[in-house]
């Protein structure tokens, strides 16, 4: 159990550490990002490389949905672009199923039980950004339709 603590201890000290540098080197564009949500600001170049990667494929397999992503961004008032979403929903799949698969199998060592949990935090993880940005566009719509006489 101990070197389970110590497994998991030095995984958070690695992780802050590689956060922190992040922080202090990040250049300020704040012109740019300052309309949009905190979490893209932050992870502003990871979005746009793996929203360059998969979007373009997204966007030819699935066009109805590209489309509708596209008009929940402009419904919504959201200054994204539908492959900065595209690359939130990548990301946050990668880093949701690598982090609890790692966590799962340094806590019980279980390989079945960290497959199982990457699965499911990679899922949900890709299908939240969508789910944000079709619920931020129904409150702006609520919104408008309350301001209404």
């Amino acid at each position: 159990m101990e070197v389970a603590v110590i497994q998991l201890l030095a995984f958070l000290a690695v992780f802050f550490l590689v956060v922190g540098i992040r922080t202090a080197f990040k250049k300020r564009e704040e012109e740019a990002h300052s309309e949009k949500p905190k979490i893209y600001q932050f992870f502003s170049h990871e979005t746009a490389v793996l929203g360059a990667l998969i979007g373009p494929w997204m966007e030819r397999a699935f066009p109805a949905e590209t489309a509708r992503m596209r008009n929940d961004l402009i419904a919504a008032a959201l200054p994204l672009a539908v492959f900065e979403v595209r690359g939130m929903q990548l990301f946050a799949c990668l880093s949701l199923s690598l982090g609890v698969g790692a966590v799962i199998v340094i806590l019980s060592l279980n390989v079945a039980y960290a497959l199982l949990g990457s699965m499911l935090f990679g899922f949900l993880g890709w299908v939240y950004p969508g789910v944000w940005v079709a619920k931020q566009a129904e409150r702006r719509k609520d919104r408008m339709s309350r301001c209404l006489p």
